[in-house]
């Protein structure tokens, strides 16, 4: 099946047909024997095919972006990625429960617009995938669950604490959030009970 929607997505680059492969892909890894480890580097290495994060952190910093230097811009992205992977991928790696459907596709410009439904351990959710057009693929530009964008979630947190306290502190709470999440997800596998 998987061979099939590559093939679809190489004669056709659809983003809904394109992101359909990339949930395909996902949830093979997810029903696979790997341990949580080799399952955690696969994933990541499909976030990374399809996540432009240095986009992502230029949204999310909105206007402190153009204060930072290239060296700054370039830690927050690498920090970005890291909050991302620790609060997102750790959670699903775990999980064989995830199933999407792929619904409506709006496609305007280089934009692209696919209403989704996930299911989630017997409750639905409502999302929608915003895509932008590259070189040679769609790269995800935002996810919408339940009406809360992700990238305007992350703009408004990371906007109230640089008000208030300063970019340098908005930097130390995420990499400490990061911390956070790498050490309970180490504290988790070590108690684990081994599979198989």
């Amino acid at each position: 099946m998987l061979a099939l929607i590559l093939a679809m997505t190489a004669a056709n680059p659809s983003p809904k047909v394109q992101l359909q492969a990339t949930i395909e892909e996902v949830r093979g890894v997810l029903q696979s024997k790997e341990a949580t480890p080799a399952k955690q580097a696969t994933l990541r290495k499909i976030t990374k095919s399809y996540i432009d994060f240095a986009k992502l952190a230029q949204e999310t910093l909105d206007g402190q972006w153009g204060k930072l230097s290239a060296k700054q811009h370039a830690e927050f992205t690498k920090l970005l990625e890291e909050l991302i992977e620790a609060s997102y991928i750790t959670r699903l790696s775990d999980s064989s429960t995830v199933d999407i459907t792929l619904n409506e596709e709006k496609i305007d410009g280089d934009t692209a617009h696919v209403a989704a439904l996930a299911h989630v351990k017997g409750s639905d959710t409502d999302l929608r995938f915003e895509l932008k057009k590259g070189a040679s693929t769609w790269t995800f530009a935002d996810v919408v669950l339940d009406d809360v964008s992700l990238t305007n979630n992350y703009r408004a947190q990371f906007s109230k604490t640089i008000a208030k306290e300063g970019y340098p502190a908005l930097v130390a709470k995420l990499k400490k959030k990061v911390a956070e999440f790498k050490s309970s997800t180490t504290a988790s596998a070590e108690v684990a009970p081994s599979k198989g």
